[in-house]
């Protein structure tokens, strides 16, 4: 495994980090298909070569009551291929070229109260691949999707929070894996304690 990166912060209202990653994976293991079907096995080698670009903004530091903003934004480049002898596609399952991760966090002044907002691109994926023991299998994709992600929390008494998520908030039609919708727009309510 190899990371090499720098990180670089433009004052007190940025900071962007860039580094780079290589991976080179013995016995990676996977399903040759998502069906029930489908039964895991080793991969001999495949390797990962990519970059991550990540960047946080403060936009309002200056402000004492709302200098916690903080607005964010990652993309990662990943090229994975299977190199294991034998292969019959040099193609990996569910590793996207193509990610983005944004988001905010602010905590709303006098009431205390933490507001997340995270947004989630995920690039097209392979979900079906031929392999050695199903050769004739095609080969198919998911799309890509986009969801975003909310949640609300307060802290009380010092060591309990409470919080209330909605996740996919625009009920997405998406797919992870070919053939295997994801749950439209749900709503949780939890209680925390911390010691």
């Amino acid at each position: 495994q190899l990371y090499p990166g720098v990180s670089r912060s433009f004052s007190k209202y940025a900071f962007v980090e860039l580094a780079g990653f290589y991976h080179d994976f013995s016995d990676f293991i996977s399903r040759d298909t998502p069906d029930p079907s489908g039964i895991y096995f080793n991969y001999d080698k495949i390797e990962m070569l990519g970059t991550e670009l990540v960047g946080k903004f403060y936009p309002l530091k200056d402000f004492a009551l709302w200098e916690d903003l903080n607005l964010w934004a990652g993309y990662t480049y990943n090229r994975a291929k299977d190199k294991s002898s034998g292969a019959v596609t040099s193609k990996v399952r569910n590793v996207p070229a193509h990610k983005v991760d944004m988001g905010l966090h602010l905590t709303v002044p006098y009431i205390k109260t933490g507001i997340d907002i995270v947004g989630i691109y995920m690039g097209e994926t392979y979900s079906i691949l031929p392999t050695i023991r199903r050769p004739t299998d095609p080969t198919i994709k998911v799309d890509d999707y986009f969801t975003m992600n909310a949640r609300i929390s307060k802290t009380f008494l010092k060591y309990f929070e409470a919080y209330l998520a909605v996740n996919n908030i625009f009920d997405k039609n998406y797919e992870v894996e070919y053939g295997y919708p994801a749950p439209g727009r749900s709503f949780y309510v939890g209680l925390t304690a911390r010691y």
